[in-house]
């Protein structure tokens, strides 16, 4: 079975990023709502209710699914996949943190 898109990438960004635009509603986002910034469809799942929104980018080989949220101001590039609740970071300092607890989460996951 195959699952239906819920997203479409829009044009290429300066910063080589697409925003993601909803073609279906889904959990807390509405049809044609703009998300957030990612690399490429392999980024963030079709499937459940995943978003990216805001200024959040997401890129290189995370994966975004299940019911997480990735919005604020964040940069998510580390190889990890992410299937958080949630995940709001409007500080640089906040993004910092939180990188370094996943720098710690996959050194562990690799030992």
């Amino acid at each position: 079975m195959t699952t239906k898109k819920k997203y479409k990438l829009g044009k290429k960004e300066a910063n080589g990023l697409h925003r993601v635009i909803a073609l279906r509603s889904f959990g807390t986002v509405a049809k044609g709502e703009v998300g957030g910034f990612i690399e490429k469809e392999a980024n963030l799942s079709h499937e459940g209710n995943a978003w990216v929104s805001g200024d959040a980018r997401v890129f290189g080989n995370v994966r975004v699914y299940g019911d997480a949220l990735v919005s604020g101001r964040f940069d998510v590039q580390c190889a990890i996949d992410f299937e958080l609740p949630r995940v709001t970071l409007s500080t640089t300092a906040q993004a910092r943190q939180l990188r370094d607890f996943l720098v710690k989460l996959d050194k562990r996951v690799k030992s």
